[in-house]
């Protein structure tokens, strides 16, 4: 009998590698979109992230290796690659990225870019508490993702908080914000 959606998910989420492999074989669809109008990965990498499960990155990694698509949008445009983020999940992000994760999708529930979204997260729940000892952003570092990503980790540095490790990642797998890609269409 084919494995269903639900069977993938139960072994998953109890870490179970080898199950998966046997579902592989006896052709599981990794593809599937359950009923609610979720991806396998959307309906998995939530929880897996927020519940910081040990074996969540090798999980994954064996997931897009059997066949999940870390692209794969949910039939209401949510994106598995959003928890990471909103988490600042650094190597979970790595590995959608090294899983053939295009880092320039657009994510239409949020009408952004993955690097669009985490600069917009990382800016609100870390700068927004502590807008007073931080310069207002320039003109320059508004207008330049660089600038604004260098002004970001350097004042992160300076207050001792968290760096934006997942927005440099993001960076150097090609990210874009949605400014810098109507800029580059232009």
């Amino acid at each position: 009998m084919k494995p269903t959606f639900d069977d993938i998910i139960n072994a998953t989420f109890l870490g179970n590698s080898e199950q998966l492999i046997q579902y592989k074989q006896k052709n599981a669809d990794f593809l599937e979109i359950n009923h609610h109008g979720d991806s396998l990965l959307d309906s998995i990498v939530g929880e897996l992230v927020m519940n910081k499960k040990p074996y969540r990155y090798q999980i994954i990694k064996l997931l897009i290796e059997l066949g999940a698509n870390p692209n794969q949008v949910s039939n209401d445009g949510f994106h598995a690659i959003l928890a990471p983020i909103f988490q600042e999940d650094h190597e979970m992000i790595k590995v959608f990225l090294e899983g053939g994760f295009n880092p320039n999708i657009l994510i239409e529930d949020e009408y952004d870019t993955p690097l669009g979204i985490a600069i917009a997260e990382y800016c609100y729940n870390t700068f927004y508490w502590i807008e007073k000892l931080v310069p207002p952003i320039s003109e320059l570092e508004h207008n330049n993702t660089d600038s604004l990503i260098a002004y970001l980790d350097y004042h992160a540095n300076q207050n001792n908080i968290a760096r934006p490790k997942h927005i440099i990642l993001l960076r150097e797998y090609g990210a874009k914000t949605l400014k810098d890609l109507n800029k580059t269409s232009s």
